[in-house]
C-alpha cells in the first residue's frame, strides 16, 4: 500500500494541537503574571512548586497517548487511514477540554488578569506550539510513509500528545520570545508619560520605602486636597506601568501629582525619577522587603537613595522611625526634614489606641499640640501621618487643615481593616507583607478584648533572612495570641519552631490554603482574628 504525505491534515492537526495547548496554560501563565514577569521566580515555583499541575498534565498526555493507540488499532483496519489521526484525537481533544475547565473553575486567590501583555503572551504560545507541533507532525509524517505500515501510519501523530507535559516549559520559552515586544512597548509607555509629565507645572511627589507608601501617599493626597488639587498613583501601583495609567487621567489642572515609587532591584527608583522627575521627596522606611532580589541590604539603602540623589529634588522628607530611614536622612545633604513618632520636624504624643481609633497630640515645629482623632490603627499609621503632615505642612496646608483631613481619613482596604460581623472581629491585614508591618498588626491586635487568632503564611521575598525573621514572627504569634493558623508550607517550619522556642503551648493549626482554612475553622463568639499578609498562587 502506497502512503502519501499530507501537508493538509499536518496543519489541521497542528493547529488544533496549539489551540488546546492555549487552553490549557492558564495556571503557568497565572503564576508569570502574579511573579511580576520575572522568570527566575517563575522557574523557581516550575521546579519546586508545580508538581500538581505538573501531574495533570501528564495524566493528559497519558490519556491522549492511549487514545491514540486504542482508536488507532480500532479503525486503521475499518475506515480510510487519512481519517483515523481524526477520530483518535476526538479523546485527547475532549480530555484536553475539560482538564482546561477544570483549571478555570479552580479557585485561585488572585485570577488572571487579560491584560494585552498577557493576550501577545498567549499568541506567542499559540504560534510557538503550531510550529513545533507541525515540525513534529511532519517529520512523523514523512517517517511513516517510509515506513509504509498501515497501523503505524494510523497513529503518526500520537508524539503530539506529549506536549502537555512541556506546557510550564512553553509558557517560559514563549515569555523569552515575546520580551523584546515587550521592552519596546514598556519603553514607549515610559517615553510617553514622561512626555505628558513634562509638559505639565504641577509640583510632583515622589514616595519610596520599604513599606507604607500607598498609607502616605493616600494619607498626603487627602491633605494636599484640602487646599489644592491633586492626582496620585492609583492603589499600590508603583511601577513604570501603574504611573502610566494614572498619567491618562491627568485633566492640566491638578497642583500635585504623587507617584508611589516601588523597587525590587537596584536602578528601579532610579528609572521612576527619570520618568516622573520628582522635586519632592519621601522616605516612610527600610526594612529587609525584597531581599531576596537585592541580596544585600546594602542594595536597598542604594536604591531607596536613588530618589533623592536625583536632581530634581528640592526637598527631602524621611521618617524618625526606620534605621535606616535615619542613616539616609544623615547621608542628604540638602533641604530635608524629619518627621515621625520622634521626629523633629513634626512628631506625635500621648497616642491612645482602641477598637474604634486612634487618639494623639500632633506636633508641628513653630505650632502649638493639637489633639486629633483618626479611624485609622496602629502606632505606625500614626507615625505615617505625621510624615505625610510634614509634607503638607511645608506646602502651605494650614494645621487646622490638616487636622480636618486626619479626621477624614478612612482605613485602608486590606491593611488593618476592621470588619465587624455578628460573632467576630476581622481584622484584615492581608495586604501587609514585612517585618515592621507584623509587629505593628500584633500591637494593634492587643487593643482588642477576647479569644484572639491570626491566620497567616508569614513574610516572604526576605532572602537569607527569611527563616529568622519568619520564626521571629512564630515566638511572637506565640506571645501574644490564643490561636495560630499557618497557611501553605513556604513558612511553616520556621514559624513553627519560632513558636515551639516560646514554649507557650499555644493551639497551632495548618492548612495548605487559606480557602481550605476558612471552610474548616470554627470561631467562638466574640472572638477576633487578624488575616496577617496573604500569598499569591506562586507560593505553597
Amino acid at each position: 500500500m502506497n502512503f502519501q504525505f499530507d501537508i493538509y491534515l499536518c496543519l489541521i492537526i497542528s493547529f488544533t494541537n496549539a489551540f488546546l495547548l492555549c487552553l490549557n496554560i492558564e495556571r503557568p501563565v497565572l503564576i508569570l503574571q502574579q511573579s511580576g514577569y520575572e522568570r527566575k521566580k517563575y522557574l523557581q515555583w516550575l521546579k519546586e512548586k508545580s508538581e500538581d499541575y505538573k501531574n495533570k498534565t501528564v495524566v493528559l498526555s497519558f490519556i491522549g497517548l492511549i487514545s491514540f493507540l486504542f482508536f488507532g488499532g480500532i479503525f486503521f483496519t475499518l475506515i480510510n487511514e487519512k481519517f483515523v489521526p481524526i477520530l483518535s484525537s476526538f479523546c485527547y481533544i475532549a480530555v484536553s477540554i475539560i482538564f482546561s475547565k477544570n483549571e478555570r473553575t479552580e479557585q485561585k486567590k488572585l485570577p488572571l488578569k487579560f491584560t494585552k501583555r498577557i493576550i501577545r503572551l498567549y499568541i506567542t504560545v499559540f504560534t510557538i506550539s503550531f510550529i513545533f507541533s507541525l515540525l513534529i507532525s511532519c517529520i512523523s509524517e514523512q517517517f511513516f510513509v517510509l515506513l509504509n505500515d498501515s497501523y503505524f501510519y494510523s497513529v503518526r501523530y500520537l508524539l503530539l500528545t506529549l506536549f502537555p507535559i512541556f506546557l510550564g516549559e512553553i509558557v517560559f520559552i514563549s515569555s523569552i520570545f515575546v520580551s523584546p515586544v515587550e521592552k519596546c512597548i514598556y519603553n514607549g509607555y515610559k517615553k510617553k508619560t514622561k512626555k505628558i509629565l513634562s509638559e505639565y507645572d504641577f509640583t510632583k511627589i515622589g514616595i519610596t520605602g520599604s513599606f507604607a507608601k500607598t498609607s502616605v501617599k493616600n494619607i498626603l493626597d487627602l491633605m494636599l486636597s484640602e487646599k489644592y488639587k491633586t492626582i496620585a498613583s492609583e492603589k499600590s501601583f508603583n511601577t513604570p506601568m501603574g504611573i502610566s495609567r494614572t498619567v491618562k487621567k491627568i485633566t492640566g489642572d491638578e497642583n500635585y501629582f504623587i507617584a508611589e515609587m516601588g523597587a525590587r532591584k537596584c536602578g528601579d527608583i532610579k528609572e521612576l525619577c527619570e520618568m516622573v522627575c520628582p522635586s519632592i521627596g519621601v522616605l516612610t522606611g527600610i526594612a529587609s522587603q525584597h531581599l531576596e532580589t537585592f541580596k544585600k541590604e546594602e542594595n536597598i539603602l542604594n536604591t531607596k537613595y536613588e530618589l533623592f540623589s536625583n536632581g530634581n529634588i528640592k526637598k527631602a522628607f524621611f521618617s524618625s522611625d526606620s534605621k535606616g530611614s535615619i542613616e539616609l536622612y544623615n547621608r542628604y545633604e540638602k533641604e530635608k526634614y524629619l518627621a515621625g513618632l520622634c521626629g523633629d520636624f513634626v512628631f506625635a504624643s500621648d497616642i491612645k489606641m482602641g477598637e474604634n481609633g486612634t487618639e494623639f497630640f500632633l506636633h508641628i515645629r513653630g505650632e502649638k499640640p493639637i489633639k486629633c482623632f483618626t479611624l485609622i490603627l496602629g502606632k505606625h499609621n500614626v507615625s505615617n501621618i505625621c510624615l505625610a503632615s510634614a509634607v503638607a505642612y511645608s506646602e502651605g496646608v494650614s494645621v487646622n487643615e490638616i487636622v480636618r483631613a486626619i479626621a477624614k481619613l478612612k482605613q485602608i482596604p486590606h491593611r488593618l481593616e476592621i470588619k465587624k460581623t455578628n460573632d467576630k472581629i476581622i481584622i484584615d491585614d492581608t495586604f501587609n507583607a514585612s517585618e515592621v508591618g507584623v509587629k505593628a498588626s500584633i500591637e494593634v491586635l492587643n487593643n482588642f478584648r477576647g479569644y484572639k487568632t491570626v491566620i497567616t503564611p508569614g513574610i516572604v521575598e526576605l532572602g537569607e533572612k527569611q527563616f529568622a525573621i519568619n520564626y521571629d514572627f512564630g515566638k511572637l504569634l506565640a506571645q501574644n495570641v490564643n490561636r495560630i493558623v499557618i497557611i501553605g508550607s513556604t513558612n511553616k517550619r520556621a514559624i513553627s519552631e519560632g513558636i515551639e522556642s516560646a514554649k507557650t503551648n499555644k493551639k497551632v493549626l495548618f492548612f495548605t490554603s487559606l480557602i481550605e482554612a476558612m471552610s474548616k475553622l470554627q470561631f467562638v463568639k466574640g472572638e477576633v482574628v487578624l488575616f496577617e499578609n496573604d500569598l499569591p498562587d506562586c507560593y505553597t
